[in-house]
């Protein structure tokens, strides 16, 4: 009998994917009617309903996308482990939340969470928040973390830095390895794994947030790193002061100003009175290639300002890439058009870009091709491998190689095609005595030549004229008056090329006026000199200054403008008033000879100040010494950059031949930056603090002499010197000071009666041979001063220390290496073994004159076989 209900059905494929489907439907449905109850609609959501769900809809995948996975791989990566107090990891989770449910631009980003951190065997006491503007940066269980390190600890030498999400960084890569690869600073960071309570929950990436140790390491020192606006919400924008603020902020100041107006032109030469134009045109060419304005946009950039050129550069910080023929509708179209709708600026910034297309393509995917290589199977194992990220750059993480490889092909490719059209016309004026010029094309074109009918072949004008390319709406017209003696009858024709690979074009003389933005072709001229004492005599023409022979008096402070050149003559004695200083900004020469000499000294009781020859970056000058002494200088705060030295000289091709200081009471006796140099049998002799510093030099020190300096003998930061045979006598701390990367040679020298013979620093790698070192405190030391630095190496060959308290002290993961070394020690000090080291021991050591040690030394180093 029939009870009345009905057979159930049968369980098919496709019933089962209808149930699961309905489940689905209905969860994500809850999830949205909680979201839409509570979500901030915010204005450019209102205009698009697509806008108002997508981020709710993206906020439940993403979770769902955690929530199916098994964890990272953390083999091979520093895993950053978080603990935190459970109110405080409610806090945290409270924040997501609300991030997500009413927009990142709300307060929750600034506040931060109290916690700690273990990563690589250390634990440290840290402060988190939530940082980034996408929402991939805000997901459970793996938020972009700003993490700030307290009571004084580092890692990697960092106090602050962020975790972040690798997808928003993978594109950097190739554009972070091409700007180091031209010279711009870069920043630390490498793939890791961020984990909460002992569990990895994602892969992130370090990212250091810069500072100055960003700047140590790229040979840019203390100066100001700043965001281009605001940052974190907090109100700063300057992430270190630097050593100079009150010259560096007022340049910063002016930079951001023109970085928050894109309605404005920045003119050229303002723009090359506070920017270092040589690397500015590969940041922002870089930036095009890219196809995307999102790394000119103010909030996204960093800037670094020198205090010895007064220049302002930028980082690749945060580049996407897109579509670069779609560059004007993008969603940053005017970022960076200040810039270059600045004609001058945009045919450096294009010759860059065409190097770029042309030379620099390949490099740039062969790096990022390496990169995914060595993590492109973290990424695959990854959540967020299969989950679709918006934005221009946006897609699978499994498709970015192959699309990154797409689009910068194409974009050069469509680079390559503007910078190499041939339009260009030409109007002739025969009332006003000039020729109008423009090329609709963005390329620039360069004329040479002015066909006449009354002559067999092209007049070549005096100086090429640059016509320059058409930039989004602004077409220039450069106007190329008629040289004298050229009847405007006579004009047919111009010849001219293209400014990017040199083809030759066939310009078009048009019968109508040209139209467009008429363009004076640039003028060079040497600014006008302030009014010069008596004994400097000026030569116009030449743009050149002379003075002397014979006494001349300087009583007040003089600074020359840019581009005037200054010899001092044989003979010239140049009497300096109390802190008087000289700044030249040309090429410089002070050529003596050993009958006569130049000699600098005070006119009276008090030290003068200093005598200074600055270039400017990519563009040194040249500095010719020899025969020049030196007395009584003190250095000097009063020029336009703060000069440690008494006679400074910096971004210099320099040449130094006996030249002599004597009674420096400056910071340095002579301070060399940036320069490529020889010295040849300088003395440097009692001195109030260190005797030579070069800093970030390359260049040859031949049979320089040090004695009775209160610091340092010879000092060296970042540069790549060979010492031939120094000697230095009777200094308070360290003989030979090799820092900061330095990659020093050292030959023959000899260090006596100093608190430390040689000290290596800061990830040097120096190779020093035949080092004698007499009654000192230490003969060598080896050890890490500066955060960010790696521990420092150094190989000793035939190095023999007389009379020393210890041999070295090497700090941990420092690495000194003795070959053929010898120490000479009395009996009343046990002296420690070293490998490589072969100890002495002898008798009277103590009484024996420091010559006398220096004697003994020379004995053993002769007695030595071969």
């Amino acid at each position: 009998m029939s009870s009345g209900r009905k057979p159930p059905r049968p369980v098919t494929p496709l019933r089962a994917l209808l149930w699961l489907g309905a489940l689905a439907a209905f969860l994500l449905g809850i999830d949205l009617l909680q979201r839409f109850a509570s979500y901030k609609v915010l204005e450019r959501d209102r205009r698009s309903l697509v806008r108002t769900a997508r981020r709710p809809v993206k906020d439940s995948l993403l979770w769902v996308a955690h929530g199916l996975d098994r964890g990272p791989s953390t083999e091979g990566l520093p895993v950053f482990d978080f603990h935190f107090r459970a109110e405080d990891r409610a806090l945290l989770d409270d924040h997501l939340r609300r991030v997500q449910l009413i927009g990142t631009h709300d307060d929750q980003t600034r506040s931060w969470v109290e916690g700690r951190m273990t990563v690589e065997g250390e634990t440290y006491d840290v402060r988190v928040k939530l940082r980034g503007r996408q929402y991939y940066h805000v997901v459970p269980p793996r938020p972009s973390l700003r993490v700030s390190l307290r009571r004084g600890r580092t890692y990697r030498g960092a106090k602050t830095f962020n975790l972040v999400e690798p997808f928003d960084k993978t594109a950097d890569q190739v554009f972070l390895w091409e700007s180091e690869e031209q010279g711009l600073v870069g920043w630390d960071q490498t793939l890791a794994v961020i984990a909460f309570g002992g569990t990895p929950v994602g892969l992130c990436q370090y990212v250091e947030q810069v500072r100055r140790e960003t700047g140590d390491r790229y040979r840019r020192p203390e100066g100001v790193f700043f965001r281009g606006e605001a940052s974190d919400g907090d109100g700063e924008n300057i992430y270190a002061e630097g050593s100079d603020p009150e010259r560096c902020l007022p340049v910063v100041k002016r930079v951001m100003d023109w970085l928050a107006d894109t309605e404005k032109t920045v003119p050229f030469e303002e723009m090359r009175e506070a920017m270092d134009l040589g690397r500015l045109r590969w940041f922002t060419a870089l930036t095009e290639l890219s196809g995307d304005s999102h790394g000119l946009a103010p909030f996204n950039m960093k800037g670094f300002c020198d205090p010895v050129s007064l220049k302002v550069e930028f980082l690749i910080w945060d580049t996407r890439f897109g579509d670069w023929a779609s560059l004007p509708e993008s969603q940053f179209p005017t970022e960076g058009t200040q810039f270059l709708r600045c004609d001058r600026y945009r045919a450096l910034h294009d010759e860059t870009l065409y190097r770029l297309v042309e030379e620099r393509v390949e490099p740039m995917l062969a790096s990022f091709q390496d990169f995914h290589e060595e993590h492109g199977e973290r990424f695959s194992e990854d959540a967020l491998y299969w989950f679709l990220r918006g934005g221009p750059d946006g897609g699978f993480m499994k498709d970015r190689r192959a699309k990154f490889e797409r689009i910068l092909r194409k974009n050069a490719a469509d680079i390559r095609a503007a910078l190499t059209g041939e339009n260009l016309e030409w109007f002739l004026d025969a009332s006003a005595r000039e020729i109008s010029l423009r090329t609709e094309d963005r390329g620039s074109k360069v004329v040479t030549h002015l066909v006449l009918s009354s002559r067999p072949g092209p007049v070549p004008l005096e100086r090429p004229a640059t016509v320059y390319g058409r930039y989004r709406e602004h077409q220039p017209v450069v106007v190329l008056p008629l040289p004298s003696g050229v009847e405007a009858s006579e004009v047919v024709g111009v010849v001219a090329h293209r400014l990017h690979g040199g083809a030759a074009v066939a310009p078009v003389r048009s019968e109508a006026a040209l139209e467009g933005t008429r363009t004076p072709l640039p003028e060079e001229r040497l600014p006008s000199l302030p009014l010069l004492p008596k004994g400097f005599q000026v030569d116009a023409a030449a743009g050149s200054i002379v003075v002397g022979p014979g006494k001349v008096a300087l009583e007040n402070s003089l600074s020359l403008p840019l581009g005037w050149s200054v010899e001092l003559r044989p003979g010239t004695i140049l009497e300096m008033g109390p802190a008087v200083l000289l700044e030249v900004r040309g090429d410089f020469a002070a050529r003596g000879t050993p009958s006569e000499p130049i000699e600098v000294r005070r006119s009276g009781e008090e030290p003068w100040g200093a005598v200074t020859a600055v270039g400017e970056p990519g563009a040194p000058i040249r500095v010719e010494l020899s025969h020049f002494l030196l007395r009584d200088g003190g250095g000097s705060d009063a020029g336009r950059v703060r000069y440690t030295g008494s006679l400074a000289i910096y971004y210099a091709d320099a040449t130094l031949e006996r030249v002599t200081i004597e009674g420096a009471r400056s910071e340095d006796a002579i301070n060399l930056k940036q320069c490529t140099f020889r010295t040849t049998d300088c003395v440097y002799r009692g001195g109030a603090s260190d005797a030579v510093d070069y800093d970030f030099c390359k260049g040859t020190d031949v049979r320089t002499l040090v004695e009775d300096f209160k610091n340092d003998g010879i000092d060296m930061s970042g540069s790549e010197i060979r010492l031939d045979a120094p000697v230095v006598r009777r200094v308070g701390d360290k003989g030979l000071s090799l820092g900061e990367a330095s990659r020093p040679e050292v030959l023959g020298a000899r260090v006596s009666e100093a608190r430390a013979g040689c000290a290596v620093k800061d990830g040097t790698d120096a190779v020093i041979e035949d080092l004698t070192v007499t009654r000192s405190r230490s003969a060598v030391e080896l050890y890490v001063k500066k955060p960010g630095f790696e521990p420092p190496h150094a190989t000793f060959r035939r190095l023999v220390a007389v009379d020393v308290e210890g041999l070295a002290v090497v700090d941990h993961r420092a690495e000194a290496t003795f070959e053929d070394a010898v120490r000479v020690g009395g009996p009343e000090r046990p002296m420690r073994p070293f490998a490589g080291t072969r100890n002495e021991v002898r008798e009277g050591l103590s009484g024996l004159r420091p010559d006398a040690l220096l004697s003994l030394a020379e004995e053993i180093r002769s007695a030595r076989p071969r």
